[in-house]
């Protein structure tokens, strides 16, 4: 997975959020060490006449005091948590705007390269901060893997995903034309997308110069529809 960027007007989405979460970190913290201060001392003495005495004993050596009330610590486990899943909730993509769009979508591409309609599968896996795209094309051995990323919240045309990618492809019949390219998705709603595309792979027909452009359409895969395939 790698990075994405997001773009909603001049806003710094995911400098806001470290802030909130950041202050939220600072009253958990004075609440925790409030109500249960008491109760860690109590288990680390505890811990002192267990079986872990020699553990604890050598931490204490080490002079190491992990402060799991503190901030810090609390920090890292609300933005762990956030990054991971929370972002991905209803109330919070309401707040924030980015779709959610990891899963796996099918459908149907229509290439420059030799004006043939094609089937095509998208895996996106997708977290607040990272991003991979993938692209499946069943009746060739060619693979898309996506190497930069942005969500484009406020475009003129909705909400659009645009990424650059690279094609490995092991297609012997095609001469193994790996090749660059960028594709611009239209989220029509959340089940459903249209796309262009361009890249710079040799077209077989001489007169067309410039690499290849073509459209798709997808749609999401249910997990139970993906089982029933299986």
């Amino acid at each position: 997975m790698h990075t994405y960027s997001i773009n909603k007007g001049n806003k710094d989405l995911r400098a806001k959020v470290a802030v909130i979460i950041f202050a939220l970190s600072m009253v958990m913290s004075l609440l925790l060490k409030e109500f249960y201060t008491d109760k860690l001392n109590e288990l680390a003495n505890l811990l002192r006449t267990s079986d872990l005495k020699k553990v604890v004993g050598l931490v204490e050596w080490f002079e190491v005091n992990p402060d799991i009330l503190g901030i810090p610590f609390v920090y890292g486990v609300l933005t762990f948590v956030y990054e991971q899943f929370l972002w991905q909730f209803w109330l919070f993509r309401v707040l924030h705007g980015v779709p959610k769009i990891k899963g796996n979508w099918e459908g149907n591409l229509k290439s420059s390269f030799n004006g043939k309609t094609i089937p095509i599968e998208m895996h996106i896996k997708q977290n607040w901060n990272k991003i991979s795209i993938t692209c499946f094309f069943p009746k060739t051995d060619s693979t898309s893997n996506s190497n930069t990323a942005s969500i484009l919240v406020d475009s003129n045309k909705g909400t659009e995903i645009c990424f650059g990618y690279t094609n490995d492809s092991y297609d012997v019949d095609n001469n193994l034309q790996s090749h660059d390219g960028y594709n611009i998705l239209n989220l029509v709603d959340k089940n459903h997308i249209k796309a262009r595309y361009f890249n710079n792979r040799d077209n077989p027909n001489p007169e067309c110069k410039g690499g290849n452009k073509g459209s798709f359409e997808l749609k999401r895969v249910k997990k139970t529809e993906k089982s029933k395939q299986k």
